[in-house]
């Protein structure tokens, strides 16, 4: 609307004086778009995610349990789940490379394998213990002929299959709001910032490019948000201080603190190498 209105008052100016441009308050309004609210990101809690792999693992593919171990341990694509090669694999150091994805046709659902994942940079994780565990079991029963970790009868799996074992686990446990393969990456973003506190790795852990698309994985867990009451809580009552400092006063229960001086810079000496890496 507002392009069109400058478009029309350049025609004004230049050539038609006397034109009047037909464009109203209320053309505004009808084009103006109402905006849904942007929903939460779709991820477990710790309980949750216990009682999911519980499910799967009672199911009658247990293999699925395996893989959202997995899933979630390295927080992975689905696709680079799928392209998981037990060549890529040193059980003994817990090093992973995650250096291929699958892909699948849209239409036929056949996958193709691609020999770099998403963002064209190999990446090498380290495996949890438990992870490492479970894949120890795995490779007793592997098909030596089979390069991939997880498969059909020596095809890669198919990403439908895995999202439908998913989701009709997450319908027995009565979890409505959550679907699909890709709620336990971020369901490994989130448990892994809450457990770190370390946003800027989880990012890199995930393969992110920028920390900025991870903030779209990582939802606000009810123990943070209890710790930030909590904090609040301490502010309103003093309690965080351990006492009042002097010169402050108490009102009711609240502590009221008198203005603080303007902090004075520090002498001019050079930081240790640690405490500028960590700010």
């Amino acid at each position: 609307m507002n392009l069109l209105k400058v478009i029309l008052n350049f025609y004004r100016k230049r050539i038609n004086s006397s034109y009047v441009i037909p464009i109203l308050d209320e053309h505004y309004r009808a084009a103006d778009i109402a905006k849904k609210a942007q929903a939460p990101v779709q991820s477990l809690s710790q309980e949750e995610l216990s009682l999911f792999l519980e499910d799967l693992r009672k199911s009658k593919s247990p293999i699925f349990a395996s893989m959202a171990v997995t899933q979630f341990c390295l927080g992975l694509r689905i696709g680079e789940l799928a392209g998981i090669t037990w060549e890529a694999l040193d059980l003994k150091t817990r090093v992973i490379r995650i250096e291929r994805t699958i892909d699948w046709d849209q239409i036929t659902w056949e996958p193709r394998v691609k020999e770099r994942p998403k963002n064209g940079k190999v990446r090498v994780l380290v495996m949890p213990e438990t992870l490492v565990e479970e894949l120890k079991r795995l490779e007793k029963s592997r098909d030596l002929n089979v390069p991939f970790v997880f498969h059909n009868h020596g095809k890669p799996i198919n990403r439908q299959t895995v999202a439908k074992a998913y989701n009709r686990a997450l319908e027995r446990l009565g979890i409505k709001n959550i679907r699909g393969t890709h709620m336990l990456r971020k369901t490994s973003a989130t448990l892994a910032n809450e457990a770190t506190g370390d946003f800027y790795a989880v990012s890199k852990h995930l393969d992110h490019s920028s920390p900025n698309v991870t903030l779209r994985y990582v939802a606000q867990t009810n123990s943070q948000k209890h710790k930030i009451a909590d904090a609040l809580n301490g502010v309103l009552t003093g309690k965080t201080q351990g006492s009042v400092p002097p010169g402050d006063g108490v009102a009711g229960n609240f502590i009221v603190r008198k203005k603080a001086p303007v902090p004075q810079c520090p002498p001019d000496r050079s930081s240790p190498l640690l405490t500028l890496l960590k700010s």
